[in-house]
């Protein structure tokens, strides 16, 4: 759909009750079979996967145009195609380099997406802190040094760590932990009701406990029956705009689930102000105070979870201060496929071409607020190397400041 120009729409999405967001633990087998991702014990991300964001987004523009599987007519799948794209996201690595290049030019009508922000009630949105920008042992500041040759980050307090946390263009910040509240739930039975062990057909005497989250005034969710609650999350995703032409229904508002165990969320659809450039949405970062990297080096923000290949970070001699994400992601196709939440568990050609689904191997990325001390006569080798992975950068992962 290259031929038509594009526009950029904001998709706010406020949680309607608990959510869970999966990760590497899982209950029981499906989905583990390997078996140290097991566990009695899960949590939920607080974030979801910008793969799960991108599949929310497909299913709902082939839903508001009655597109769904079982397809009637060779037409209808034709139309599915051309609206969504034939594959979902999907990776191929070069070499050397290693660079994960997209698989398409785009999913359709879906050009590429953004990080995911957080948005309050009054409309303010919030962007990482760095996690180097805050207060270490007896609450003095953070504070690079460099004494023979070695990078020290003065007053880090090891037992504490460096919680992330989220902050509006001006004003203080928030701990990612303080924007929702945990829930949990115990059971006797695993949820997805899979052999826990290989012998055993239903391990019923198992007690898991699994965290949710939710908006902590849940109470605002039912304000003026809007469903507005405390916090939500927005993003912004390019668009062709040629739906009509092609008589598709353009993406409107409507209620998604997004994530497991029925999490469900508000979407509201709104056109944005601008029309080229993803990145108009991004704001200076002026936060507590202004960190002075060591002479010498040049720092950047991780704006969301970020692939880098290991061997840039070493042969840059890159410092990085994050922590790691796992990455795994479903790869689909229309090619025969008639329900897109069936996973077979073996990675067949053959179960592949019949199921249209198949699930990755792992992937570690750096996780959003961490930092990059790189070189200064690197720095922009560097960037370009993380902002060049485009099958990631395009679905809003590798995005820095």
């Amino acid at each position: 759909m290259s031929q038509y120009p594009s526009e950029i729409l904001k998709i706010t999405l406020t949680p309607m009750s608990r959510f869970f967001f999966g990760g590497e633990i899982v209950f029981g087998r499906s989905g583990a079979q390997d078996k140290r991702r097991r566990s009695y014990l899960v949590h939920s991300n607080i974030f979801p996967q910008q793969t799960s964001i991108l599949g929310m987004i497909r299913e709902q523009l082939l839903r508001q145009n009655n597109l769904l599987s079982p397809w009637d007519s060779k037409e209808k799948k034709e139309r599915a195609k051309r609206l969504i794209g034939n594959t979902g996201f999907g990776i191929k690595l070069t070499s050397p380099g290693h660079r994960a290049l997209k698989t398409s030019e785009s999913f359709g009508f879906i050009k590429e997406l953004s990080p995911l922000l957080l948005e309050d009630h009054n409309g303010n949105l919030l962007q990482p802190v760095p996690l180097d920008d805050g207060t270490g042992k007896e609450g003095e500041s953070l504070r690079w040094s460099k004494k023979n040759g070695f990078l020290t980050l003065v007053n880090l307090d090891t037992k504490r760590g460096l919680p992330l946390h989220f902050a509006p263009p001006s004003g203080s910040s928030i701990s990612a932990s303080s924007f929702f509240e945990k829930q949990q739930q115990v059971g006797i039975t695993v949820t997805n009701r899979n052999k826990w062990r290989e012998d055993r057909a239903n391990d019923k005497e198992a007690f898991f406990r699994q965290s949710f989250f939710k908006n902590r005034n849940s109470e605002l969710a039912t304000l003026n029956g809007k469903g507005q609650s405390e916090y939500a999350f927005t993003f912004w995703i390019r668009v062709s705009t040629g739906f009509k032409q092609h008589g598709y229904l353009e993406l409107s508002d409507a209620h998604v689930k997004l994530g497991g165990e029925g999490s469900t969320f508000s979407m509201k659809v709104e056109k944005a102000d601008y029309a080229d450039r993803l990145d108009n949405f991004l704001f200076p970062v002026a936060y507590r105070k202004n960190v002075t990297p060591p002479e010498g080096y040049r720092r950047l923000l991780l704006l969301n979870d970020t692939y880098i290949p290991a061997h840039i970070l070493k042969e840059n001699d890159v410092f990085p201060v994050a922590n790691t994400a796992s990455f795994r992601f479903f790869s689909t196709t229309l090619e025969g496929t008639t329900n897109f939440h069936l996973l077979s568990k073996e990675e067949s050609t053959a179960k592949w071409k019949k199921t249209g689904k198949k699930q990755s191997k792992k992937y570690t990325l750096l996780s959003r607020g961490g930092v990059l001390l790189i070189p200064e006569d690197k720095a922009d080798l560097v960037k370009k190397e993380i902002t060049e992975q485009t099958a990631f950068r395009q679905i809003g992962y590798n995005y820095i400041q």
